[in-house]
């Protein structure tokens, strides 16, 4: 028998990243991204996605309404928190039972960096996403280079585990090593950077990390990055926190429990649900 999972999505209780394995190709993740909140100014938390999702029959979504549900502040098109596409659409979550996701934005974008748009004196949340650890190689945007003027491309990586930069085949693609002044780099969006000196990588900035997204900096001048395919490193063992392959013993903290039972939600704006079921 093959263990399949039905995802209707889940909010857990959980850190920044666990894993469930049903078999060894079939791994799904969790992952908390942060909403941020004021109570006086109107707040723009970015965050990527790092899975592949799938509804309650099986079918790969990218529904808003499947993939964050109702865990932001409900409303009317003025008064609701929303989700927004950078460079794109958007959508605010509409009060109703259960409140659903309403606007141009209906589907998220692989590969696409968004905001959550909480409203002021709206509450911060923890907005809790889960779906499938994927391994399919990505093709990267292009980063250009301006003959005057420094270049900035923003990315995001489909991708479940923390992974070394040296792991990201940036280089080889045109991005230019140097020293920290002439040098290309990688900067997380709100975080630190990275730089290549021609032998290893430079800066505060180690690895990626799931839900993040990034700037690509060229430096006016150079040649920029071209034919960049990114190969996840996200289901290895080495690479997923908190994953684990003992499917007799997880080392899950409570309350989830062994791989067959439903995972009780901990958060009441979120009634959806994780089961594992058997699949023959």
């Amino acid at each position: 028998m093959k263990k399949v999972f039905i995802l209707g999505i889940v909010v857990l209780f959980l850190g920044s990243l666990i894993a469930l394995e049903s078999d060894p190709s079939e791994v799904v993740g969790f992952v908390k991204l942060d909403a941020a909140a004021s109570p006086s100014n109107v707040t723009y938390s970015m965050f990527s996605l790092p899975f592949t999702f799938y509804d309650a029959t099986h079918t790969q979504t990218m529904d808003l309404d499947d993939v964050v549900g109702d865990q932001l502040t409900a409303g009317n098109f003025f008064t609701a928190d929303r989700i927004m596409e950078i460079g794109g659409n958007d959508a605010y979550l509409a009060t109703g039972t259960p409140p659903t996701w309403t606007g141009t934005l209906v589907d998220f974008t692989i590969n696409k960096c968004n905001y959550f748009k909480v409203m002021a004196g709206h509450s911060a949340q923890d907005v809790y996403v889960a779906g499938a650890v994927e391994n399919f190689a990505q093709t990267m945007p292009d980063c250009p280079a301006l003959p005057s003027a420094i270049s900035y491309t923003l990315v995001s990586f489909v991708e479940a585990g923390n992974v070394a930069l040296a792991d990201i085949g940036l280089i080889g693609t045109g991005f230019q090593s140097g020293n920290i002044f002439t040098a290309d780099k990688i900067m997380e969006i709100g975080g630190n950077d990275a730089y290549y000196d021609g032998t290893s990588w430079q800066g505060a900035l180690t690895h990626l990390s799931p839900g993040k997204c990034y700037y690509i900096k060229i430096l006016s001048g150079h040649t920029g990055v071209t034919g960049w395919i990114y190969n996840p490193t996200g289901a290895d063992d080495s690479t997923i926190v908190g994953k684990t392959t003992n499917k007799s013993n997880p080392v899950f903290s409570t309350p989830v429990r062994k791989l067959s039972d439903t995972v009780p939600v901990k958060n009441n704006n979120f009634k959806k649900i994780i089961r594992m079921k058997e699949k023959k």
